[in-house]
């Protein structure tokens, strides 16, 4: 799957979302059902809870292949109802009923199949210092000269950027959610398209690492 950075100096910001492709694939969903009259499609789904967001309202998965939709993802998905989520842990494994509209998406039916397995963590707190790979950056803070490589197979570096507005995300050209991929690139060419009408225009770029 081909993965595209989409870049556009742009001065004003935007709701980003993300979602992590995986590698792994697992036997096939269920196939999709769709209702007529309100275009929803709707899928029975398996995987294993990641994370619960502390909203109590999202869940992030680590979902199996969705037959005839989108491939093996983590995703965050927000619960409908949210009382759905009571009592599940990171590790869980589970079943849920997947929705998706044109611009809308959410999961429901939510079924522990098994518990999270107890597992040795490491402590928290201590005569240690955690160190992560990447330290998170702050507002305000440079941003490192990242580079990647444009569709025309032109070296790009961040640092040609300088100066000016810039709005980033990754998305996956197969990623069919409308709340993730597709929204971020509706409104990528929305900003885009207002871009391109003022009397200035600015540098818009499809880049792919």
């Amino acid at each position: 799957m081909f993965r595209w950075l989409c870049i556009l100096a742009a001065s004003m910001p935007l709701f980003l979302v993300s979602c992590t492709q995986e590698r792994e694939t697992s036997a096939p969903a269920a196939p999709a059902s769709t209702t007529s009259q309100t275009s929803t499609q709707v899928f029975q789904v398996k995987g294993v809870v990641i994370e619960l967001d502390p909203d109590g309202k999202n869940v992030k998965i680590k979902h199996e292949e969705i037959s005839g939709y989108m491939g093996a993802m983590t995703m965050l998905f927000e619960a409908r109802p949210t009382n759905e989520l009571s009592g599940l842990a990171a590790g869980d494994t589970v079943s849920f009923r997947m929705s998706v509209t044109d611009t809308d998406g959410w999961i429901d039916q939510i079924k522990k199949l098994s518990v999270a397995p107890v597992t040795n963590t490491l402590p928290m707190t201590g005569r240690f210092r955690a160190v992560r790979d990447v330290e998170p950056l702050n507002p305000g803070d440079l941003m490192p000269d990242y580079h990647f490589t444009n569709q025309l197979g032109q070296a790009v570096s961040l640092s040609q950027f300088r100066g000016q507005a810039l709005a980033i995300t990754f998305i996956f050209t197969r990623c069919p959610f409308p709340l993730f991929c597709p929204l971020m690139s509706r409104n990528f060419e929305e900003v885009q398209k207002k871009l391109l009408a003022q009397p200035t225009r600015q540098r818009i770029g499809t880049y792919l690492p």
